[in-house]
């Protein structure tokens, strides 16, 4: 947080404040600040740490925007991009919609690390898919 407040460059310090407050109020604030901005233009980091603080803190049209953003700015969705669409998902409890972006993170050979997996497996127990959830533990061993 102090190398943000410290550092002249724009960009940097928007990056920096919201890697810090990504679950905070303070956080969604600055993120749709940084979107007023136009801290965005093209930087998949800083739409994957706002779309993150916005779907943590269960602000879901928002979350939906600036996820389509990325879409429609052409932005290569990474594995953090999945990640957030799997927890966003879990937030809507959409497990058809966690189980088809899990799919597309395996068809295009993206390493599933256990955070992500938690967030599919929470969100298909939360729709009573027990058996889905039984294949992504399955998964993980």
């Amino acid at each position: 947080m102090v190398d943000a407040c410290l550092n002249p460059n724009e960009m940097t310090t928007a990056r920096l404040l919201l890697k810090h407050t990504r679950t905070s109020n303070l956080g969604c604030i600055y993120g749709l600040e940084s979107k007023f901005l136009g801290y965005f233009r093209k930087d998949l980091y800083i739409h994957n740490l706002v779309a993150r603080i916005l779907v943590n803190n269960k602000r879901i049209e928002q979350a939906q925007e600036v996820l389509l953003e990325i879409q429609q700015l052409g932005l290569t969705p990474n594995v953090d991009t999945y990640r957030i669409m799997i927890h966003f998902a879990e937030v809507q409890k959409n497990s058809k919609n966690a189980m088809q972006v899990f799919q597309e993170m395996r068809r295009k050979k993206f390493t599933v690390d256990h955070v992500t997996l938690l967030y599919l497996i929470r969100c298909l127990c939360a729709a009573g898919d027990f058996e889905g959830s039984k294949m992504v533990i399955d998964l993980m061993q």
